[in-house]
């Protein structure tokens, strides 16, 4: 069955911010003296509060998933001593790419669909499978100049039956795809949907449809994180 498109307006990166009880607070490894050429790609990670060691191991592995998306390379370990967890990323070749890495994967990862006023409609629960997928514009199917990427959700049955009145509810509206509250795309619903399958379509890379892919798989961290 050939799977309904969601028309996409609008795609951008995310990342936010959060706090809480348990809180994660990164701090650069290298000195303020040193050269803004010299790279440093191991990031530590210092937890505030009381260290959860169920908590901070669960953390450890959703963002050794997080991390892959964008390494292969990438090693996360927690030290409970210290409260400390730190992120390196041995193949990644620039400071500002390190910094975008550590500030994607260490968001919360709450990926919701919104109304125009920023309500949430569904929560990622209520989602059976996503998957990452290009469509390309090109007759070439093995070019990936003129590739389209895009995600493959299913819906759980009752998923499915609220993404339905969602939509039926929403013709002629937009609805957005968020990340911790943060829009990455902007849809315009152009009829019911109600196989509770869609495509969204219109990001700019693979590594931003598998980054999301991978939260929506893994879920919310178990500690929230705050950036320094």
């Amino acid at each position: 069955m050939r799977k309904k498109i969601f028309a996409i307006f609008l795609c951008t990166s995310f990342l936010v911010g959060c706090s809480s009880t348990d809180v994660i607070k990164l701090e650069n490894t290298s000195s303020q003296s040193q050269s803004m050429q010299e790279l440093t790609n191991k990031v530590t990670c210092k937890v505030i509060g009381t260290y959860d060691e169920t908590k901070v191991n669960a953390t450890v592995k959703k963002l050794e998933d997080r991390a892959k998306v964008y390494s292969a390379t990438a090693k996360i370990t927690a030290n409970k001593e210290d409260s400390t967890i730190t992120i390196e990323l041995p193949d990644i070749k620039t400071n500002e790419k390190v910094q975008s890495i550590v500030q994607d994967i260490t968001g919360v990862g709450d990926i919701t669909f919104d109304d125009e006023n920023h309500n949430t409609l569904l929560t990622s629960d209520f989602i059976a499978e996503a998957t990452s997928t290009s469509l390309s514009n090109s007759s070439d199917t093995a070019s990936v100049l003129d590739a389209n990427y895009a995600i493959t959700l299913k819906f759980n049955e009752k998923g499915a039956k609220k993404f339905a009145t969602i939509t039926q509810d929403n013709i002629g509206k937009q609805i957005c795809l968020s990340c911790d509250k943060t829009t990455i795309l902007k849809a315009t619903v152009q009829s019911v949907i109600v196989d509770g399958n869609i495509v969204l379509d219109g990001f700019a890379s693979k590594e931003e449809v598998d980054s999301i892919v991978t939260k929506l798989k893994s879920g919310t961290l178990d500690v929230k994180l705050e950036i320094a």
